[in-house]
């Protein structure tokens, strides 16, 4: 559908499907990139979304 980014997080929803909650983040990005990986695609790096959202890292 032109859709080029995916954001997740658990302040959209905390619940993986309708009968699983969860109580972080993890199971819902897991869930994404799998989706993601499964249209022969990849997630971004973490790099890769700060670079994106232009979020540099103090040194």
């Amino acid at each position: 559908m032109g859709a080029s980014t995916v954001r997740i997080g658990f302040e959209d929803s905390n619940y993986l499907n309708p009968t699983t909650q969860v109580d972080c983040n993890l199971p819902l990005v897991r869930e994404v990139a799998d989706i993601i990986k499964s249209k022969n695609m990849m997630p971004a790096t973490p790099d890769e979304v700060r670079e994106m959202l232009h979020i540099y890292r103090k040194r």
